[in-house]
């Protein structure tokens, strides 16, 4: 049995582990997105780092992460 790959919607790859019996699969994911199928879209910690994550994003609200007390909060980002 071969070791199949899968491509997410997302840009993640996810690698099946034939042969390890607690570990069927393992995700890697791309910039801004989390959790074991990579479907969690993350909060950056600044909108500079939503930009670098994808430099085509749009002037508008997104959440940011305080990652000094584990917070999420609202900001307006202006890429302009």
């Amino acid at each position: 049995m071969g070791v199949q790959i899968q491509s997410l919607s997302e840009g993640g790859t996810c690698i099946e582990h034939c042969d390890n019996v607690t570990i069927k699969f393992s995700c890697s994911c791309t910039d801004g997105f989390t959790g074991k199928i990579c479907a969690v879209e993350k909060a950056a910690s600044s909108c500079a780092e939503y930009y670098a994550w994808d430099n085509s994003v749009q002037n508008g609200i997104y959440e940011i992460n305080d990652t000094s007390n584990n917070q999420i909060f609202k900001v307006c980002c202006d890429f302009t």
